[in-house]
């Protein structure tokens, strides 16, 4: 944490030498920032982003232009491909957009050459991704929020691709802050308990599996913490 506030003060600091100013609260856009794309790219299961600005015609207005008939069938599904990854990625990459511009500067990125991007070392993903999950455990709730579902339950973190370093980030934060160490374990225990089969029986499979996957982290973050 230490470390991030520096480098957010010093990015900050390189804002205020270029322009002889500072947008308000802008380290706190750039721990959301950097906070979300990694946890973007944690669900998408990559370390690294492929992404370049898609101009021209979409694929459904060239066909309703030419005709089916008329198209390249392969062509097309590569251009829906390629605009679909485009809108993924481009609130992150945009050229355009000011806000995703300046957010950038403080965030911990590299470009690999040409159109791909990855933070400048793994263990910056993981610590965001760490931090996004953590941030929804130490929120006070008596029942589990669909954020926290949404967080907790995106990807199973004791499967491959294992991600062990966001446990170990969780872990230590858990064992070394006090002041939310139960509000985080009864959290913790309300994911698991929420996975009880009678309570689970009539869920769709997109919630089902966001559930089990929640669960199953939150075992692996007690286990993990002795607890």
């Amino acid at each position: 944490q230490a470390f991030m506030q520096e480098w957010f003060q010093n990015a900050e600091q390189k804002l205020v030498d270029s322009s002889g100013s500072s947008p308000q609260n802008v380290q706190k856009t750039f721990l959301n920032f950097s906070r979300s794309l990694a946890f973007a790219m944690f669900k998408s299961e990559k370390n690294e982003v492929q992404y370049e600005e898609v101009n021209g015609t979409d694929a459904d207005v060239v066909i309703d232009m030419y005709g089916a008939d008329f198209v390249d069938q392969a062509e097309v599904a590569a251009r829906r491909e390629k605009l679909a990854q485009a809108a993924q990625w481009k609130r992150f990459f945009s050229q355009t957009d000011k806000d995703a511009v300046l957010a950038r500067k403080g965030c911990p990125l590299r470009s690999l050459g040409g159109t791909t991007f990855s933070f400048v070392h793994q263990s910056f993903l993981e610590y965001f991704v760490a931090d996004a999950m953590w941030q929804v455990l130490v929120q006070p709730s008596p029942t589990i929020s669909d954020k926290m579902l949404e967080v907790m339950g995106a990807r199973c973190l004791s499967k491959a691709p294992k991600m062990p370093v966001v446990i170990n980030f969780i872990v230590d934060r858990f064992l070394n802050d006090e002041h939310v160490r139960v509000k985080v374990e009864a959290n913790l225990y309300a994911l698991i308990h929420q996975s009880k089969k009678e309570l689970t029986s009539k869920l769709k499979k997109e919630k089902l599996a966001l559930v089990k996957h929640a669960a199953s982290n939150a075992i692996t973050i007690l286990n993990s913490a002795c607890v």
